[in-house]
């Protein structure tokens, strides 16, 4: 369906598309396509059967659309599906004169099934025309009405991150399906965030909403998303708030967005996670994880160096207990720490942290004008309270190796 005109909504409701015979005669297709809503005409796809399909339904340059309640059972056993696609890209011939619309949609109730072999992908979303992509809301399930993700599936959701020419896709296949100079777009990595909380995933366990996982559970679950943690130029997949404001009640998805709307005294609590950030701390705040070893700050997806936890000149009264900090590139003696104190920081403690496999192992503390440089390689901090600007006091029980 192209082109949507006219008055009214448009209503594809109680079908059933069977791939069977598409498979073979229009290979690299969608089974449904619906493309260019240039008047936001509202579009619902209900209650529909998806069956034995590579690629069920394609949403190309299309606006106010809602699929609610569909069932998408690839073809069996094949690895390379894809249950929906959402692209910015009109999938045509003279796709690169196309007036681009806001690209925008709404998914409740529907329920994406593997073939019987783990492989494909259930959802999926593409910025293959970037010259004049304008993106709306995009709403992916919501409370009460989630979608379900069934075990099997090796990519619940997936952020694209091709680049360059349309011509060189390797999904969709545009080189075979459409022709001409007038087909080729730019391509460009998919940098919109996606709020994917309220959706059940199986991850071995049954169907459970994020928030109802584990620790463990949702690292499986992490492994089954291609996001901003896979790669640079994408958008997150918010899928947990793991951060509590515990004072104002309040839940964030990273450390730094929590600090930032914070007030001094505040107290911070960040479950279970791995949080791949780099933190500045400006106010006077605490700053606990609920366990060391699982409250993960992570430096392993920054290519430049830089400290894991920076706590700002002059601000006192900084509590920090019960993370992990590793993985942080350090370039520079005074400049980079896996905790990094500039200077003024009276009254710091900083409780049971370990510091590991940073370039430069150390919590990195300023007073009187010089640097003290606590430096360590897999140390687990028990304890270290910095009282007054001279006078730094701190025990430590060996993990690893020796204090250097």
């Amino acid at each position: 369906m192209a082109d949507i005109w006219g008055a009214g909504v448009l209503t594809v409701s109680d079908n059933v598309f069977d791939a069977t015979f598409a498979n073979s005669s229009a290979p690299g297709t969608a089974v449904m396509r619906l493309k260019n809503n240039y008047f936001s005409k509202t579009t619902l796809v209900n209650r529909n059967i998806f069956i034995n399909h590579q690629w069920a339904a394609s949403i190309e340059n299309y606006n106010t659309v809602t699929l609610d309640s569909n069932t998408f059972t690839p073809l069996a056993n094949s690895t390379t599906y894809h249950h929906i696609a959402i692209n910015t890209k009109s999938i045509t011939s003279n796709s690169n004169a196309i007036l681009q619309v806001i690209t925008g949609a709404v998914l409740t109730r529907n329920t994406f099934n593997y073939s019987g072999t783990t492989g494909g992908t259930a959802l999926s979303f593409h910025n293959h025309d970037n010259d004049a992509a304008s993106f709306g809301t995009f709403t992916i399930g919501t409370a009460g009405n989630e979608n379900n993700f069934n075990t099997g599936i090796q990519n619940y959701v997936y952020l694209d991150a091709q680049t360059g020419l349309s011509s060189g896709a390797t999904f969709p296949p545009y080189s075979t399906v459409i022709f001409g100079a007038g087909a080729i777009t730019t391509m460009a990595c998919w940098a919109t965030d996606v709020n994917i909380e309220n959706n059940k995933f199986d991850v071995g366990s049954g169907l459970q909403l994020p928030s109802a996982m584990n620790f463990t559970q949702r690292t499986v679950l992490e492994t089954n998303l291609f996001h901003k943690p896979d790669n640079s130029c994408l958008g997150n997949l918010t899928f947990y708030l793991p951060v509590h404001n515990l004072t104002l009640n309040t839940y964030f998805m990273t450390i730094q967005s929590a600090i930032n709307a914070a007030n001094p005294t505040d107290v911070i609590e960040c479950a279970e996670y791995t949080y791949n950030e780099r933190v500045v701390i400006d106010r006077s705040i605490t700053l606990q994880g609920v366990n060391k070893t699982n409250c993960v700050i992570n430096g392993s997806t920054f290519v430049t160096a830089g400290k894991g936890i920076q706590i700002n000149n002059g601000v006192t009264g900084v509590t920090i207990k019960r993370f992990t900090v590793q993985n942080f590139i350090g370039l520079n003696g005074n400049a980079d720490g896996g905790i990094y104190a500039i200077g003024g920081n009276n009254n710091l403690l900083i409780e049971s942290v370990i510091i590991q496999n940073n370039a430069r192992q150390r919590i990195l503390c300023k007073r009187s004008g010089e640097h003290i440089n606590i430096g360590f390689s897999s140390f687990i901090r028990s304890y270290i309270k910095r009282k007054r600007n001279s006078d730094l006091e701190w025990s430590e029980r060996k993990h690893n190796n020796h204090k250097q």
